[in-house]
Order: C-alpha cells, then sequence, then structure tokens
C-alpha cells in the first residue's frame, strides 16, 4: 500500500520545435519532456509558458505540419508504447484537443534502433515516420496525394498484407473545429513502406523543386560500419520508395550522423560528420516539367508501374568539403534570416556555424566559425533576430544570443545566456541531509553530464528573486506607504526604540534607497506599533499617512490623538477609514472626518487585547484575548460582541488577520498562536457584522515561534497569479498563504530568519532579517527552489554525506576532447565538500585507469569513527567487465579542532578486489559490506596495520552483476542486474553471511529502498517499481504439521509431552522465509530510477497538521530524466481503500491527450508480461484532484468525507 508522487517532474528536454500552433501568424515554440508537452509563446527576448500538457505515456517524438485549408499546424506525437496521435489547439475554448489517435503496434514489429523520427516533406505533400526497423509510415497530407484505395494494403516483402495498425478513432466530433474540415483524417490514410536500411542514423527530404517527386535522404550503416546516403524517390499513388534516384553515396567520415538539405534545384545536401562537413549534389539533370525538348528514354517498372530515370541521368556528385573541430554533433538549426547559414551543436557544447558561399560562376565554398561552448544540445530551435532555444538533457537549456551570427570574421564568441532553464537530469546520485534548524531535507544531486556536470541543492520552499540587501540590522517590522501621483514608496521601519524612514522607487530596487530625517509628521525617537495609510470621511476623501505608537496616533502632519488617561497604547489595527487601538482591556475606534480625528465608539473586555484585526468591509472586528485565550467577533456597526471563539489552546492568540481571496473564496479569520499553530476558521455572516458565526475551523503547526501575519500581493504572469491576494506567515521559518482552486494553500518559502515582510509597489516584496531587508520578487510558486554548485567541468557521479565531518564526498569523472588531435582525456577523483559553504577541502586523484563508482559514509573500527569509503574499478579496453578494483578509506586527520574548524583529510587505508566495487554498506561493530561483480564481501578493520587494515570475514557468491547493496542493522539487501533481489544477514557472533531470501523473478534490479522491516522496494531497467516482502513463517515445520488454517505446532500438540522443550521452543520460533521472496506489487512509473533514498523532502507532517501516525516509511526516489518522486507507505487501510476509490475514479473522469488511458500507462510491463499495476497509488494523479474545485467535491463523496479524505489528499500533497 504505497503512494507514488513527483516532487519534481522529469527536466529533461529532448525535442523542441518552433511552429504556428496557437495562432496562423505567430510562433510557438514546443518542449517535449518524458511525459509532457509544454507550449510557449515567443516574446521579444523571453518566453512565456502558456499551456502544460500531460500525457499518460512516454513521447518519443514530436513534429509540426500544416495541412490545407489550415491556417495553424497540427502537433503529432508518438510514444515510446508506439501510440501516435495529433493534436490541434482550439481558439474558441482556448484549449488543445486531440484530433486523431492510432497505435502502430504490430505483431513481431520492433521498435526503431537509433532513430525514432518524423519528416515532412518541403512541400507539405506528405509526413513520414520511422519508428520500426524496416518500416517507414506514410501520411498523406493533401487530397491529390492520397493513394488510390486499391493501394491502401501496404506492400511488405513483395507481398500484399492487411495493416495491422488500430484506429482508436472512438472520440466524438469536436464542436470547438470547423465541421467543413475533416480534422486530421490524414492519420487514417496512414500506409506502411518497406525500408531495406536498418540501421538508419539520420532521415530527411531533399528539399527539391515542388514538380518533382518527394524524396527521401537515408543515412545508415552498412554491414561494414561505413555510413552510407541513400536517396528514393516516393510514388504517393502506388505508396512505394522502391526507385532510387541517384547511386549510393559513401561518406568519407565513419560517424556521419545529420543531413542538412539545402532547398535549391540540385537537390544540395550538407552531412556533418565527426570532423568534417560534406557538400554533395543529388542531380544537376532535373527532369523536365513541361514535357518540351528532347525527351529521353524512360524505363517502367513491370511491379510497381512507377517509370525510373535512366542511368545517365542518375548522379551524386561530391562538390566540396571542410574539416571542422572534431565533435560529436547531434543538432542543427537553419538561421532563417540570413542565407546559406546553419548552426551545429555538439555533445560536449561546442556550437558551430556553417556558411556555404556561392560565388558567380565558381565552385561553392564551406567556412565555418566556433560560436562558443553552451550546454549539451538536443534540440536548436532558430528564435528570430540571433536567439536560439537550446534545448538539453545533460545540462540547463537555454534562450542564446549568438553573437557570432552578428560578423562572419568574429571568432570564439562566447554566447549571451538570455535565460536559464534548469534541468536536474541525469540524476546519477542523491543524497538527504537533515536542516536541524528546519522542518525540511535538503536534497543534493549529482547532475548533469560532460561540462555540464553538478551538484544541485533542492529545498523545499518558494524562492525568493533576491533584488537587494538594505543593511539595516535590528529591524524588528516592515510598513510601505505609497505616495500619490509618485512611483516612489516610504518604507517605514520600526526598531524597538526608534523608527526610520526610507525612500524607493517602485520595482525599482537596483537604484540607490535614500533615507529620511523625518516623514510627514511621524516620530522618529519612539517605536512604532503599527503604520499605514487611512482615508478620511466627509465631504474630501484624502489620504493620510498613519503612525501608530505607545503614546499617541499620529494621521499626517495635521492630526493627533493621545489617550486620556495614562494608559498606553499597546495593539493596534487600521482599516480603510478607520482605526482601532486597544488601552489594555479597553477598545477605541478613531477616524478622521472633517479635518479633524475622532474617537466614536469604545468597548470593554474582561481580559487584557492581545491582538486585533478589522476586515476588509470594516463590519467587523477581531479581538484576541490573553488569559482567555479566545477571540472576539465585534459588530463595528453596533460596537458589540456578536460572537466569541474559543481556540482551545493553553498558549495566547498572538495575532488574528482577515483573508479576502475574491469572489466565490468564503472569508476565513487566521489566528496566529504563540505556540506556533495557525488556526483557520471559516465564517459565515460576515457581510451583516452582527450575524457572524463560525462555520469551521482548521489548525496548522507552522513551527513553534509566535505566528505573525502580514498581506502582500502576487503579481506572477506563468502561475496566473496576478494581483492576487496572499498572506505572509510567520514563525521560525516563512510560510505563504495562497488560494489555489477555491482552497487555502501553504507554501513554504526558502528563507531562514525572516520575521516581517511586506508588499513593495506591484511585484516587490521587502522581509525584514537578522541582517537587514532584503528586497526580492516572488517569480513563482512553485515548492521546489533549486541551486547549482559547478564543479569545473568534471561531472559527479556518486555522493555521501557525514554529519560528524560536516562534509559531503564526491565521486566526479571527467571527459575532455581535444578537438585538434581527437584525444579523449579520461580521470576520476574523490572530492571533500564542505557541507555548508561546499567549499573544496580535499581533492584525491585517482589512478589514470580507474574509475570512482561508489562512496559511503561509514564508521569503522572500535572506536566507529566516520570515515568515507570509495569503491573504484579498473577500466581495461579489452575487458567486456572490469576484474580488479579498489577499496579505500579517507577521513579526517588528526591535526583538527574538536569545533570542526580546522578539518584535514588524508587517505587512511586501501586495498585491491577482484571486480568493480558497485556497492557498499555499513554494518554494526565497525564493519561494512561491499559488492563487487558477482560476489558479496564483509570487511573488518584491523587496527594493527593502518595503511592497509582491511580485513575480508566471509564472502557471498551467488550473485551475477551486483549493482546495489543495502544495509539495515545486520541485513544486506542485495540488488542485481539479472539475479533481482536478495536478503543477506551477518552473522556478528561468527562473522558470516547466509542468505535469508530471494526473489526468483530473474529482473533486472540495481536500486532498492527498504520501505518497512519486511517490504523492499525495488525499480528495473524497463522503467517499473515493484514490491517484494519477506513472509513470517516457522522454523522447522513441516508441512504435514500445518493445518490449512496456518496453525502453529504448539496449537495443535500443545500438550504432546513426547516433544522436548528446547525442540519445540525451536519449532515455534519466528524467522524469515529462506526460499523466496513474494512479489507484492508492481507499477510503470516511466521512468529510470537512479537511487532510492531513505526520507523526504518535508521530515514530518507532524510539524504542519500535529499528526503523522497514518504514513510509515518514506523514500525518495531520483531518476535518469531529473525527476524527484517520493514514495509513502499508508498504514490505514481504510485510507488506502478510499483513495484507491478516487484514484478509480480519476483515471474514468481524466484523459489524457491523445485519450491515452492512465490504467494502461501504470500496467507493470516488461519483455515477457504486461499486467495491472497493484498496491502503488499513482499520486501525481491523485492531486490533479485540484485542478477543478467543482469535480472535486462530486469526486469526493460523502462516505469519503468521513475518514477526511480531502485533508489526507491535501497533507500528502506537501511531500511532493
Amino acid at each position: 500500500m504505497l503512494y507514488v508522487g513527483h516532487a519534481q517532474l522529469p527536466t529533461s528536454v529532448r525535442h523542441a520545435i518552433k511552429c504556428s500552433f496557437l495562432e496562423p501568424h505567430s510562433q510557438s515554440l514546443i518542449l517535449c519532456k518524458p511525459s509532457q508537452l509544454e507550449i510557449y509563446a515567443i516574446e521579444p527576448d523571453q518566453l512565456n509558458l502558456l499551456h502544460t500538457l500531460p500525457v499518460f505515456g512516454l513521447i518519443d517524438h514530436i513534429q509540426s505540419y500544416i495541412k490545407q485549408p489550415n491556417q495553424t499546424a497540427t502537433l503529432l506525437v508518438l510514444t515510446s508504447e508506439l501510440n501516435l496521435f495529433t493534436l490541434r489547439y482550439c481558439p474558441q475554448s482556448k484549449s488543445v484537443i486531440t484530433t486523431a489517435t492510432i497505435s502502430l503496434n504490430q505483431p513481431g514489429a520492433r521498435p526503431a534502433d537509433y532513430l525514432q523520427t518524423s519528416i515532412v516533406d518541403p512541400h507539405s505533400r506528405c509526413l513520414v515516420l520511422h519508428a520500426l526497423n524496416g518500416i517507414l509510415h506514410l501520411i498523406p497530407l493533401e487530397p491529390s496525394s492520397k493513394p488510390k484505395p486499391k493501394h491502401l494494403e501496404p506492400s511488405l516483402g513483395g507481398r500484399r498484407k492487411r495493416s495491422t495498425i488500430s484506429l482508436k478513432s472512438n472520440h466524438p466530433p469536436n464542436p470547438d473545429l470547423d465541421t467543413n474540415i475533416d480534422p486530421d483524417s490524414e492519420l487514417y490514410q496512414i500506409v506502411q513502406l518497406r525500408l531495406n536500411e536498418v540501421n538508419v542514423h539520420a532521415l530527411d527530404f531533399a528539399a527539391l523543386p515542388a514538380h518533382l517527386p518527394p524524396t527521401l535522404l537515408i543515412l545508415y550503416s552498412n554491414h561494414m560500419g561505413q555510413r552510407v546516403l541513400r536517396s528514393r524517390s516516393i510514388d504517393l499513388i502506388t505508396a512505394n520508395c522502391d526507385q532510387d534516384i541517384c547511386p549510393n553515396h559513401l561518406c568519407p567520415d565513419l560517424d556521419t550522423s545529420l543531413i542538412i538539405p539545402i532547398p535549391d534545384d540540385q537537390g544540395s545536401v550538407l552531412l556533418v560528420g565527426e570532423d568534417s562537413v560534406e557538400l554533395v549534389y543529388l542531380t544537376d539533370r532535373l527532369p523536365n516539367p513541361t514535357g518540351k525538348g528532347k525527351s529521353r528514354d524512360r524505363s517502367v517498372d513491370s511491379r510497381t508501374g512507377a517509370t525510373r530515370a535512366p542511368e545517365s541521368d542518375k548522379l551524386l556528385k561530391h562538390v566540396t568539403s571542410i574539416n571542422i573541430p572534431l565533435g560529436s554533433y547531434t543538432c542543427f538549426c537553419k538561421v532563417e534570416d540570413q542565407p546559406d547559414v546553419w548552426l551545429i551543436g555538439d555533445l560536449y557544447g561546442h556550437v558551430l556555424v556553417i556558411r556555404l558561399e556561392r560565388p558567380e560562376g565558381g565552385k561553392p565554398l564551406l567556412r565555418y566559425q566556433q560560436a562558443g561552448q553552451v550546454s549539451s544540445p538536443e534540440a536548436l530551435v532558430y528564435i528570430s533576430d540571433r536567439f536560439i532555444y537550446l534545448a538539453s538533457h545533460y545540462g540547463d537549456s537555454q534562450l542564446l544570443r549568438i553573437s557570432a551570427l552578428d560578423s562572419a570574421l568574429a571568432q570564439d564568441c562566447q554566447p549571451e545566456v538570455v535565460a536559464n532553464y534548469p534541468n536536474l537530469a541525469p540524476i546519477s546520485d542523491v543524497c538527504v541531509v537533515d536542516q536541524s534548524e528546519g522542518f525540511d531535507h535538503q536534497l543534493v544531486t549529482c547532475s548533469g553530464a560532460y561540462q555540464d556536470g553538478s551538484l544541485r541543492i533542492i529545498t523545499h520552499g518558494i524562492t525568493l528573486t533576491d533584488l537587494g540587501m538594505l543593511p539595516i540590522a535590528g529591524a524588528e517590522h516592515i510598513w510601505s506607504i505609497d505616495t500619490p501621483h509618485s512611483p516612489q514608496v516610504t518604507l517605514i521601519v520600526g526598531f524597538r526604540n526608534e523608527t526610520r524612514f526610507l525612500i524607493i522607487e517602485n520595482d525599482q530596487f537596483s537604484q540607490d534607497v535614500e533615507e529620511l530625517d523625518s516623514f510627514s509628521g511621524f516620530k522618529s525617537d519612539r517605536r512604532t506599533i503599527l503604520a499605514g495609510q487611512i482615508i478620511s470621511q466627509g465631504h474630501h476623501v484624502q489620504a493620510f499617512p498613519i503612525q501608530v505608537t505607545q503614546e499617541e496616533v499620529i494621521v499626517g502632519e495635521m492630526f493627533r490623538w493621545e489617550p486620556t488617561s495614562n494608559d498606553l497604547i499597546t495593539v493596534a489595527a487600521i482599516g480603510a477609514s478607520l482605526t482601532v487601538v486597544a488601552l489594555q482591556r479597553e477598545v477605541l475606534l478613531l477616524h478622521v472626518k472633517d479635518n479633524l480625528l475622532v474617537q466614536s465608539e469604545s468597548i470593554r473586555f474582561p481580559n487584557e487585547v492581545s491582538c486585533l484585526a478589522i476586515d476588509p468591509s470594516q463590519k467587523v472586528l477581531a479581538v484576541g484575548q490573553w488569559i482567555s485565550n479566545s477571540i472576539a467577533l465585534v459588530s463595528l456597526d453596533q460596537m458589540n460582541v456578536s460572537t466569541t471563539i474559543e481556540t482551545g489552546s493553553d498558549f495566547g492568540v498572538h495575532s488574528v488577520l482577515f483573508t479576502n481571496f475574491g469572489e466565490g473564496i468564503d472569508p476565513h479569520l487566521l489566528a496566529g498562536m504563540d505556540d506556533g499553530e495557525l488556526i483557520s476558521i471559516k465564517l459565515q455572516g460576515l457581510e451583516n457584522g452582527s450575524l457572524v458565526q463560525e462555520q469551521s475551523r482548521r489548525t496548522v503547526v507552522l513551527g513553534h515561534r509566535p505566528i505573525t501575519m502580514s498581506r502582500i500581493v502576487l503579481d506572477i504572469p506563468t502561475d496566473q497569479q496576478l494581483g492576487k491576494p496572499a498572506v505572509w506567515i510567520h514563525s521560525e521559518h516563512p510560510t505563504l498563504m495562497i488560494e489555489v482552486d477555491g482552497r487555502l494553500k501553504y507554501r513554504p518559502v526558502a528563507l531562514g530568519d525572516a520575521t516581517d515582510a511586506i508588499k513593495i509597489g506591484t511585484r516587490g516584496v521587502g522581509v525584514v532579517t537578522s541582517e537587514g531587508i532584503r528586497l526580492g520578487r516572488i517569480d513563482s510558486l512553485e515548492k521546489i527552489h533549486i541551486s547549482k554548485i559547478p564543479l569545473g567541468g568534471e561531472q559527479p557521479k556518486r555522493i555521501a554525506h557525514s554529519k560528524s565531518m560536516r562534509a559531503y564526498g564526491v565521486v566526479c569523472v571527467s571527459q575532455k576532447v581535444n578537438q585538434q588531435t581527437g584525444e579523449l582525456d579520461k580521470g576520476s577523483s574523490v572530492k571533500i565538500i564542505d557541507d555548508v559553504t561546499f567549499e573544496l577541502l580535499f581533492d584525491f586523484q585517482l589512478l589514470s585507469i580507474e574509475q570512482g563508482t561508489s562512496i559511503a559514509a561509514i564508521e569503522l573500527g572500535k572506536d566507529l569513527i566516520e570515515d568515507f569509503i570509495i569503491g573504484t574499478g579498473f577500466v581495461n579496453p579489452n575487458e567486456s567487465q572490469s576484474n580488479t578494483g579498489r577499496i579505500l578509506t579517507i577521513g579526517l586527520s588528526s591535526k583538527h579542532d574538536q569545533e570542526g574548524n580546522l578539518r584535514e583529510f588524508k587517505l587512511k587505508r586501501m586495498t585491491k578486489v577482484k571486480g568493480t566495487v558497485h556497492g557498499l554498506g555499513g554494518l554494526p561493530g565497525g564493519k561494512f559490506v561491499a559488492s563487487a561483480n558477482a560476489f558479496v564481501h564483509a570487511f573488518g578493520i584491523n587496527e594493527e596495520e593502518e595503511d592497509e587494515g582491511f580485513e575480508v570475514l566471509d564472502t557471498w557468491g551467488g550473485g551475477f552483476v551486483s549493482q546495489t547493496v543495502l544495509t539495515e542493522k545486520n541485513w544486506i539487501i542485495v540488488g542485481d542486474l539479472y539475479k533481482s533481489i536478495v536478503v543477506l544477514e551477518f552473522d556478528l557472533k561468527k562473522f558470516s553471511l547466509k542468505v535469508l531470501g530471494r526473489d526468483y523473478s530473474a529482473m533486472s534490479v540495481r536500486p532498492i529502498g527498504m520501505i518497512s522491516d519486511r517490504v523492499f522496494v525495488a525499480a528495473d531497467t524497463e522503467f517499473n517499481l515493484f514490491t517484494v516482502e519477506m513472509r513470517e513463517r516457522q522454523k522447522g515445520l513441516k508441512e504435514e504439521d500445518e493445518d490449512e488454517e496456518g496453525l502453529s505446532v504448539e496449537e495443535e500438540k500443545g500438550d504432546d509431552d513426547e516433544w522436548e522443550e528446547e525442540e519445540r521452543r525451536m519449532r515455534v520460533e519466528k524467522v524469515f522465509n529462506d526460499d523466496h521472496l513474494d512479489t507484492v506489487g508492481g507499477f510503470h512509473l516511466g521512468e529510470n530510477v537512479n537511487h532510492f533514498k531513505a526520507g523526504s523532502l518535508v521530515k514530518s507532517l507532524k510539524h504542519f497538521y500535529g499528526q503523522d501516525l497514518k504514513y510509515g516509511g518514506k523514500l525518495i526516489f531520483v531518476s535518469s530524466t531529473g525527476g524527484i518522486g517520493v514514495i509513502i507507505k499508508l498504514e490505514d487501510l481504510k485510507i488506502y481503500k478510499h483513495l484507491k476509490a478516487l484514484e478509480d475514479r480519476l483515471k474514468k473522469e481524466i484523459l489524457s491527450i491523445g485519450g491515452l488511458d492512465s490504467t494502461e500507462f501504470r500496467k507493470f510491463k516488461n519483455k515477457w508480461k504486461k499486467v495491472d499495476g497493484c498496491e502503488f497509488l499513482d499520486g501525481d494523479l491523485i492531486q490533479r484532484l485540484y485542478n477543478d474545485s467543482f469535480k472535486r467535491k462530486s469526486l469526493i463523496k460523502e462516505d469519503q468525507d468521513e475518514v477526511g479524505i480531502d485533508e489526507v489528499v491535501e497533507e500528502l500533497s506537501w511531500f511532493h
């Protein structure tokens, strides 16, 4: 009973295209992430995300095309399950709709090995899809190019065979589309073409004139490993592509990988290889389309009826070539506003500008120029005016401005990074670090590859974009006052015994801030209780700044009010046109009228007033009281108590605030308590102050210190939060309360010791900290905050954290290619990095033929001193797997003080082992285990030998390739690439290993996690999750000694004296089954999980909801596509059943684009079987419950309200 959800969806971007998808004459950028599509509007100097489309499947490829008479593009999407569908944008509903869906699955067909792609004919006559080995799918795009009905059956292997394509055309006609257009019916006219070439590396259409048939360019590897370019013309009427238009071209570069067609009359093509670019002509003799002049004899194919050009017309001519810096070039894009200019990018992030010059009467020339180094590109999209979008899998995606395009003479110009889009992929390892001062954990991931490798620090909380810091230490509170008809904002900063005044430009935080000696008659030598603005009542409406101190109330330069008695003002509240102050137990109502500040009403309470709040309509006053810890709601019209709210807390009410999030949202009263609890009270009758009543309440624990609150306004275009109010809540750490789909949501803010905050201008926020006033802006409500720590071009592979050494141990590898000589320089090192400053403390270089493969922080020896243990493997090109490795320990030397301020690390011990050390784990008593190829070794420390003090205690050799080792006390769980999961036990007395249980399913397993003491979670190479469980049984029982009910021998023969007491004790002793582990659950995640780690981003819901009893173990997982997720064990069977029923309803209610089914997507699947998922709940699907507040009410039934399933779903959302 596990709940699976993502804290961060995969961030890798494999494909990106530009097309007029939303509007006819406006280009959009469409990004393809593993399981979602993102559509961006292209704006000057930026991209604006408009649509996010989740997909129940893994997207392999996207393509766009325009079919007449449509004015906007259609998007073609192919998934890994060979589902093919088309999408269109509907302007009436402002949504993306599915227009056609088919399946390309065929018995015996195999997905393409190297390339899954689609290409569109330059003249929009057809589209060709390459998804299966040896098969092309042809989609006609115009009525005249549709094959005749008698030819619809595809020709495969020279014989007619009915197509096995499954048409899922069960979607009703969409009313939003023009009924005169048959929407995307071309997908249902798809036919198959035989492709003899199997090892296809690139595929494109030749850019020939429109009177010539569509011509395929196929780049493939032959049986000798050579790269060959082949060209075939497509007969759209007979639906075949058997005719070669020119002889095959043997590419001189054996690593040619890109085809760049050039639109001209000669069918020019650029072939990009590893170190060269070649220009070839397909033909220089084009057929005469008019039929005039001398004709040539043409042969007719007897089988297909197609005409063939005579051999003299066939020509493929090498024209010219140039050498380029060596690299693995993966993508290109055309520079649209410059003729014959292209950009190409390689795996290591080098970008080249390729120019084709065609002098009149002379031979064409190729030139290249280096455009700088960027992230490793997967796709390049030319936006406009030198702006390029770079999609990356191994680094951050980027919006670039390529300055090298400005001048052909400029060399080595580094591109300008206009915008950076964080990408965590591929995450090769992660560690979970406990932040003792906060409620959340911190994740540190090994992310990226090649020169883009980095450590990423991931915390749970909204990010505040830093715009500046005012170094004013000691501030306690801050208020802002807008200046009428001026862009300036006045900040009133309150200290313990004084008040200071600052002037700042609205939203121009980078400019100098001016401090004023005085402001509007305010007292600077007194402590300010409250400041703001008030509107006068009467004939002349005017806004006045107001300051409340302990001694008086100051309204502008004109008005003063002082208490008639000697009592001091303790608390106050400011409304739109009135002010309320409290003199211990008495509350007074003040307002400005006819140029006077007058006291109108008063009310007295039995206890001293702790806090005040006025509702936005100025109908109700909330009064918090000490001693009784209650809140009185006072009608301001009648100045009497309409109702009293008992908090039920032993702690005082520290602050109160009314919320007003807009129409359709019930008003709430928020009460911040002294113990860190926040009580949210839903009210009714607020429009009539005398009838206000409590409707319901909810308590959330946000800290342990008294809570204060302030209002701010959000202005975030990407989150549809334009001018929406929010509440900034303070305890140990700040929290932001927002409204989402009619519900109040809490978002932690990734800040430290913030004490107060205020809205500044339209989008700014000022936050009071111990160092000063931090100025910033909230740009996103994402709960994940990511920071990047570059490692100088090295790629982190494994990471471990030591709390005692206050450091991270990171295993790194480096790969650098010399672009002149082609030499690949590889290296590996172990870096010790400070866990706060991320300063490099120690750098140990491994041998030149050695690579680090594992690391762990383990307590060793009798003294249990924690060291970093590193496992390595020696790389030998002549060996299929490494046969030798080393185990090393790095730790603190004796030269360090007790506080750890002076830390010196050194290599302590090392020894050689047979095989690569893939996994390490600690054991009790200062011992550890290591997996090396097929073996698992248990080691101890020989205290007498300091340098080589490892002692092999025992070895288990029942594995094949033991990739993962997980230890829990003296248990060892081993994940094997071919033999699934094995559970071993280390005998602490005999120092021996024995098998407790084994999974005989022979799945390929590497990462393993322990969700409880008997249940283990694993991920296989088919992107599945599954769980195995160890069953309890009784040792020594024979089959005949157990009845069908599973009764023990003691229950059957409790009084039999022939059993010896000792034997009976052994027979009824509970032990674990030593035969096999039972597979109890399966779930298709759709991601390649690299690691599981115990924990979650949020430590415990006790800090938020005061309870955490219904949730058991928690695991964090990371994937190669940049995803971060959490797995939570549900302890309450009743809650699980209700969540399962809710999930089933959501599966029927929510359909993915493409008409894809969630149930089908989540089925456990591999090469041998495909079964329904079980024992897992799809948390991402369940959280979509809040996308539509109206549907939420209908999906959550009354019987579920009894167990609070709505609250359970919201609680679970905190974990991801």
